[in-house]
């Protein structure tokens, strides 16, 4: 629905040499949203760079971070940076962390690679609005549309804490020529109008979104912790 739809921003990545920058003055000069790209280097030790990310942010020792899991299974940080809230995202070989103040912020990252059944996963995963779009779009175009798609509905979904299990077609975006924006998001989700998409300008092959509730979206700045991507 037209009127339900939210603005859109986009953030472009700037490269870094590593975790370390310079010293904020103080956490409350953080931008609103933070996001970090980085190899991906397994569970482990991807949740150590995770833990050492943050605590270095938030100006906090790695060790006593407080993080844990809700009811849902989704990590947050507990008192006395229950402000804040991230979200983490790796498709192969990368990851991507997202650090907001006040809001909780969803995250989500993919690959761009072929999809030999595309469409029969979009008939059957996304509403029949979307589904029709992308069967309309010329074929070099219905591949990236698809991963907009889908990373823009589980930011959403990431972003709540209800996961992949709430439904894809419950989260029912619209086609604005270029770009998804929230349309009609069904039960506790709902109001589209609420949501904020962020599509991030990552370099190739990978397609980024970040989604939360609030009245605007921004990025300030997705720090890649690595020299360059491979080619897709």
């Amino acid at each position: 629905m037209a009127g339900d739809r939210a603005d859109r921003g986009s953030a472009r990545p700037r490269s870094t040499d590593g975790p370390d920058r310079p010293a904020l003055n103080g956490v409350d000069a953080m931008p609103p949203v933070r996001c970090w790209l980085a190899p991906w280097p397994g569970r482990a030790d991807g949740w150590r760079w995770v833990h050492a990310t943050l605590a270095q942010a938030l100006r906090w020792p790695a060790d006593a971070l407080p993080v844990h899991r809700d009811a849902r299974g989704k990590p947050r940080l507990g008192a006395p940076l229950r402000d804040w809230h991230f979200s983490l995202t790796h498709s192969g070989p990368w990851a991507l962390l997202a650090l907001a103040r006040d809001r909780p912020v969803g995250a989500d990252l993919e690959r761009l690679r072929p999809r030999q059944r595309l469409l029969q996963l979009a008939r059957r995963h996304f509403t029949a609005a979307e589904y029709a779009t992308l069967r309309s779009l010329p074929a070099p175009r219905r591949l990236p549309a698809f991963y907009r798609l889908w990373t823009a509905k589980e930011a959403v979904l990431k972003a709540h804490g209800a996961g992949l299990a709430y439904g894809l077609g419950r989260v029912g975006m619209a086609w604005d020529g270029e770009d998804w924006q929230p349309a009609r998001f069904e039960g506790v989700l709902g109001p589209a109008s609420r949501w904020r998409l962020c599509r991030l300008q990552l370099p190739a092959p990978l397609i980024g979104a970040i989604a939360a509730t609030s009245s605007e979206l921004s990025v300030a700045s997705i720090e890649c912790l690595a020299p360059a991507l491979p080619a897709p």
